[in-house]
């Protein structure tokens, strides 16, 4: 199969384009949103998509930029034919129509059923969009395992791989037979995990050894249970004992216990009192002793508040004449600067005045411009009016018109010419008798043209004579006044008698045409339709210009300054107060500083006397309630050999205390309280176990625990053996089935080869020689496509890289293409929708020998790609598409 031309209408962004397919190889080339995977996309769905339907594929067809339904025209070759598919797809109103070069046509589902025949397709339940997956590696998915579409063309490729000798390794019948049997013993033996069946052989002698050992278990427990009550009962009978003398010699250490507690709760109290006469004596100590550091202190202070005083004082004298000093010179600064902008203020309005006049001069200037380009535009305008008229007189022969005054002459004169062909013409050379033609005699050597029915009379024979076979000169003749009419209709409606008057008044009108096109060039040029409003603001600004000097012209003023001496005269001024303010803010800022001197100064002298005064009020208030110096230091005195006093007292009760070892009578506590507790749940414990076991030994048996327990270890021993041997015949039967799979997984390689091989014949075209590739085929379904180079280990498809996962799979489908192409006259085509995007452009040079390869072999290639120029050596026919 083998598409030669794809035409769509009215799809998708496409109002109507065609493309011709170069049997071997097309490259189609075009930017993002050109058009390329919606053009493969309208051909897979006229092979594939009914042309009735309103489905979700029949809606994305429509344009929306364009009116009319979706239709697809396709030209392609199947089975040794050429045929055109014409499908319309217009919701239940869809058209299809298929028809054979030279042959049969088909309409409707006949076209469609015809359709899937030429194809080898029947539905099989599978969507439109899965038909073909193998041969079309849409957009975006051109890097998935083609082992998915494999399967999807199982049935066909397994038929052609037996037809080129997979079919002579296919095991036999009687292995078939033999195959089925022992994987049904394995269903039955095995679950699906590998546990054996519970029903089974082995699972049934697993489950008998199960409960036979449970038994043997019960009686062993049985016989050690009666030999651990013995024992039990002697020990139970010992730790009684020894718990109850461990019990009788706690009761001393308990009154040891509590008489140390008493004593050292006593202790603590007395060393929390002598605790707190430490406390009251040393605050009181503490006390007196801030008392006399803050006397110390405070006169500390005072003594140099008084020598800090005296500099403080003549320093603020002289900040205060240095202030009167600054003051005088801001004032004379700030006169001077008044002084500056007087001057200032009367020359900018001198030169405000000079400008305006100036202005007032250019605007007449420009006004005067744009009344002389008035006249010139009205001269051009009247001109192009006059060529108006004239064009107007004239019929509208324009280039369209003239071309269907030309297209209906040439109608009629090859009407005429086919009246005159189906004419016919009769010659007379020798007669005995008259030969009456028509109306008028026959005369010799005098041919004589006819164009209608004609009797002809020859003696007394009479024949008629029909140019053309009768019914066919008469159309010729209808067709010919049937032209000629259309044709002087044409020039009564145009108002011409002939086509050479059309074809000179359409000259006419063409010269004044270009100089009415000339002339309003000319008149853009010239800006004309802003003119009026371009003249109306100059007067308008000429106006205001006008008033401006008016508004500022002073009596004082000169008649014509100049802009530029009284731009001078105005900078120079400005310079002039410039200098004049900056002297004014130096001197502002030399006040500003000396002042904020002179009060940090005063704030700092008046801090001063404040401290000084209070220090002499806290000193005064604090001897008259201390008393004089030796008194204070006789109490200070005092109060520290109270504090020694209460810390001898307090290291004494301490001492006593830690005789009795306090912190440990917790712990000490605790431990006892323990090991009483624990002597007395020995004792208990003891005691249940010796009424326990016995209880048990009076009890009065039934059985004797040890012939029970040699009965079961009997039968135990009997389930094992039994069990074993259910076991090696259950494994056995395994091995026997794993060895059959073994060998069909052999066959199996054996009968995927040949698939493998053309996958490696491409291959090796992108990474040399040393490609190994390898496909198998489990449970009827090709699984697990691997690749190795060069002896290395094998990568499966999963582990590969983007790029290279395109490339392999690229081969796989055009492997499989060229096994499948055998179906269809040795050709199909492949599509690769921009399929190689992630591959490196080295790697796309490589490409270029596999495609090759695969044309070579009969595939039709169809490559489309956002950069045609990386596959320019290729070879291909290629096709470009706008955006």
């Amino acid at each position: 199969m083998r598409l030669h031309s794809i035409t769509v209408r009215h799809y998708r962004r496409h109002l109507e384009l065609r493309v011709d397919l170069d049997p071997a190889r097309t490259l189609i080339g075009g930017p993002n949103e050109s058009g390329k995977s919606t053009l493969v996309e309208a051909t897979h769905r006229a092979l594939f998509l009914r042309a009735k339907g309103n489905s979700k594929e029949h809606k994305e067809m429509l344009s929306l930029t364009h009116g009319g339904k979706p239709e697809v025209e396709l030209e392609f070759e199947a089975e040794g034919r050429r045929y055109t598919l014409v499908k319309s797809f217009k919701g239940a109103g869809g058209m299809a129509r298929l028809t054979q070069a030279g042959g049969s046509s088909w309409q409707g589902d006949e076209a469609e059923e015809r359709l899937a025949s030429l194809l080898k397709v029947n539905g099989g339940g599978r969507k439109s969009g899965e038909q073909w997956s193998h041969l079309w590696v849409w957009q975006g998915s051109s890097a998935n395992d083609p082992l998915i579409q494999a399967n999807t063309e199982r049935e066909s490729l397994v038929q052609r791989l037996q037809s080129q000798g997979g079919a002579a390794v296919i095991q036999s019948p009687l292995d078939a037979r033999i195959a089925e049997h022992f994987a049904v013993q394995m269903k039955v033996a095995f679950q699906e995990k590998g546990e054996p069946r519970k029903n089974s052989d082995l699972g049934q002698a697993l489950q008998a050894e199960e409960v036979a050992t449970e038994a043997e278990t019960v009686a062993q427990a049985s016989v050690q249970k009666l030999q651990q009550a013995i024992l039990q009962h002697e020990q139970a009978a010992v730790q009684m004992a020894e718990a109850e003398a461990a019990l009788r010699h706690m009761e001393s250490e308990r009154a040891a216990l509590a008489h140390r507690s008493a004593e050292v709760n006593r202790l603590r109290q007395v060393e929390q009192e002598a605790g707190r006469q430490v406390q009251a004596a040393r605050k009181a100590y503490e006390a007196r002793l801030a008392t006399q550091q803050t006397i110390e202190q405070l006169q500390r202070n005072l003594d140099s508040l008084l020598t800090e005083l005296a500099p403080q004082q003549a320093r603020q004298e002289s900040l205060t004449q240095s202030v009167a000093t600054a003051r005088k010179l801001a004032a004379e600064c700030e006169s001077s600067s008044h002084a500056a902008e007087d001057v200032v203020s009367n020359m900018r309005a001198l030169h405000d005045y000079a400008l305006a006049l100036s202005t007032l001069a250019e605007k007449e200037r420009h006004l005067l411009h744009l009344t002389r380009q008035e006249q010139v535009v009205n001269d051009l305008l009247a001109k192009r009016a006059e060529l108006e008229k004239k064009i107007g007189t004239l019929p509208k022969i324009d280039p369209a018109t003239l071309t269907s005054l030309q297209a209906l002459e040439r109608a009629q004169d090859k009407a005429l010419t086919l009246l005159n062909s189906v004419a016919t013409e009769i010659e007379l050379l020798t007669t005995d008798v008259p030969v009456q033609v028509g109306d008028q005699e026959l005369k010799a050597g005098l041919p004589l043209t006819l164009t209608t029915d004609t009797d002809v009379l020859i003696g007394n024979t009479k024949l008629r004579l029909r140019p053309g076979g009768g019914t066919s000169l008469a159309e010729a003749r209808a067709k010919e006044k049937e032209a000629r009419r259309k044709l002087d209709e044409s020039f009564t409606t145009y108002g011409v008698k002939s086509l050479q008057e059309a074809v000179a008044i359409s000259a006419e009108r063409d010269r004044l045409q270009g100089d009415w096109k000339a002339l309003t060039a000319e008149l853009k040029g010239l800006a004309y339709e802003k003119l009026q409003a371009d003249l109306t603001e100059a007067k308008r600004s000429f106006a205001a210009a006008e008033t401006e000097v008016a508004h500022r012209r002073q009596d004082d003023f000169p008649a014509n300054p100049n802009p530029v001496e009284t731009k001078l005269a105005l900078a120079a001024a400005e310079t002039a107060l410039q200098t004049c303010r900056l002297q004014r803010d130096q001197a502002a800022s030399s006040l500003k500083k000396h002042e904020a001197a002179l009060n940090t100064q005063a704030e700092a002298l008046r801090e001063n006397m404040r401290r000084l005064e209070e220090v002499k009020i806290r000193l005064t208030v604090l001897n008259e309630h201390e008393g004089p110096d030796n008194e204070r230091a006789e109490a200070l005195k005092k109060a520290a050999l109270d504090v020694a006093q209460a810390d001898a007292q307090l290291a004494s009760a301490h001492q006593d205390l830690q005789f009795h070892h306090p912190d440990d009578l917790p712990s000490d506590q605790a431990r006892f309280d323990r090991a009483h507790q624990s002597q007395s749940d020995k004792k208990a414990d003891a005691q249940k176990r010796h009424i326990e076991a016995a209880t048990l030994l009076r009890s009065d048996g039934t059985t004797d625990p040890t012939t029970a327990l040699a009965l079961a270890t009997a039968r135990a021993q009997a389930a094992r053996a039994n069990r074993e041997a259910a076991h090696r015949h259950a494994y056995a039967m395994r091995r026997v089935h794993e060895l059959i799979l073994e060998e069909q997984h052999t066959l199996a390689d054996r009968f995927t080869r040949p698939l493998a091989e053309r996958v490696e014949g491409y291959l090796q075209r992108l990474f040399g020689p040393g490609v190994s590739v390898t496909v198998t085929m489990q449970n009827n379904s090709f699984e697990g496509l691997s690749l190795s180079r060069q002896g290395q280990p094998a990568f499966s498809f999963e582990t590969l890289s983007q790029g290279a996962s395109e490339q392999v799979a690229a081969a796989f489908r055009l492997a499989m293409a060229e096994i499948l192409a055998e179906s269809h006259n040795g050709c199909l085509p492949v599509v690769f929708d921009d399929a190689f995007a992630h591959s490196d452009p080295a790697r796309v040079q490589s490409l270029h020998r596999m495609l090759d390869l695969a044309a070579t072999r009969g595939l039709q290639i169809i490559l489309l790609t956002c950069t045609p120029a990386d596959y320019a050596m290729m070879g291909a026919a290629e096709l470009r598409l706008d955006s």
